[in-house]
């Protein structure tokens, strides 16, 4: 779970802190920097005990198709965090996946502007969601706006950006996963009820194909 929310979580280090060993002890966290607060606990406070602290936030793509992504987020909350908890930020971790492949561009950029570094990785399950299920024509769109992205913004780009584009681009490329399409569009209608959305308001850019399943 979200570990800034969790009583546990300040209970240990309070026992760290309690013990004399959290001068020595190197933190790290993998979260979702929804909350900087939790209750009357201060996280700098604690920290500050603490011989380093990295976090690892994460999000998958940029703006409102991260919202959609993830039930809950608000982009710019994400962003106010981060831009509060800076100096503690190792790396922006994102899941490369039918939601947030065409959005990656600007939260990229975003990264770049504020001297975050990322990593995206592909994602392999649930397979239905994976950008191996797009169809042709979407993924050659994927790939124009790849192009496009990386010539305009060739000065801002450096080689490691390149390769986890490539990298992206051959994982999309090199497989067809177009008849799991079936099950994603099922499961998108489930979640835009329950949840009272709708993806092709969010994802103009599948429209034309997705309507077609």
């Amino acid at each position: 779970g979200e570990p800034f929310i969790q009583d546990g979580h300040y209970k240990l280090l309070e026992a760290l802190i309690s013990s004399g060993c959290s001068k020595n002890i190197n933190l790290q966290y993998n979260t979702n920097l929804s909350h900087t607060k939790y209750k009357n606990f201060d996280l700098n406070t604690y920290w500050d005990k603490f011989k380093s602290v990295k976090l690892w936030p994460s999000v998958d793509g940029y703006g409102t198709r991260a919202e959609y992504n993830r039930k809950g987020l608000e982009w710019e909350t994400f962003e106010r965090n981060c831009l509060t908890f800076k100096d503690y930020i190792s790396s922006i971790s994102s899941v490369v996946s039918i939601y947030s492949i065409t959005s990656m561009p600007d939260l990229i950029l975003w990264c770049k502007k504020n001297n975050f570094n990322y990593y995206g990785t592909t994602l392999i399950e649930p397979d239905y969601l994976s950008i191996t299920c797009l169809p042709q024509n979407a993924k050659k769109s994927i790939v124009s706006l790849y192009k496009k992205f990386a010539y305009d913004n060739s000065s801002e780009l450096d080689s490691s950006d390149l390769a986890q584009i490539r990298n992206w681009l051959l994982f999309l490329k090199n497989k067809d996963d177009s008849h799991l399409l079936k099950k994603f569009k099922m499961e998108q209608q489930r979640l835009d009820v329950l949840r009272d959305e709708s993806f092709e308001s969010v994802f103009k850019e599948y429209v034309s194909w997705y309507k077609n399943i």
